[in-house]
């Protein structure tokens, strides 16, 4: 759940889901992740600035990505920040 913008996050193998509300309350509508040329296997977590609402996940490849402020593309990637999956993000 993002503190900011009140999305809601799924995760799964090699995607990554962002739901909001439609300007009507009518529906959810649903955003994919865009991860370019990486090749993330499972997205194993997700964690948000809370005063910026931008959006980090980690993966079982051990990376970070870091995601464009309320976008769905990847801004940065932190490559083999644990030596395995990263499980949580702070």
């Amino acid at each position: 759940f993002n503190p900011v913008d009140g999305s809601i996050v799924t995760t799964g193998k090699s995607h990554l889901a962002t739901w909001r509300m439609a300007a009507d309350d009518s529906k959810l509508e649903k955003k994919m992740g865009l991860f370019g040329n990486e090749k993330a296997n499972y997205v194993t977590c997700v964690a948000f600035n809370p005063e910026t609402g931008q959006m980090f996940t980690g993966d079982t490849n051990g990376n970070i990505l870091c995601w464009e402020t309320g976008g769905n593309t990847i801004a940065r990637v932190i490559r083999d920040a644990h030596e395995k999956g990263v499980l949580t993000l702070e």
